[in-house]
């Protein structure tokens, strides 16, 4: 499931974005399921890419 998750989290953020740095692929890969639903709650309020870090600390 998490890496579903995972998957939809990586397609919301490259409509939004385009592409997406490697380094964010692997912490988004990586990540919990918790930390996924956070991104996929919070993802109209991202507005650039590093907005990201917040949610893996």
């Amino acid at each position: 499931m998490e890496r579903g998750i995972g998957v939809t989290v990586l397609r919301l953020l490259e409509k939004k974005f385009g592409d997406i740095p490697e380094e964010y692929v692997k912490k988004i890969k990586r990540a919990g399921r918790e930390t996924l639903l956070k991104i996929v709650d919070k993802i109209f309020e991202i507005d650039k890419i590093e907005d990201l870090d917040k949610f893996f600390k």
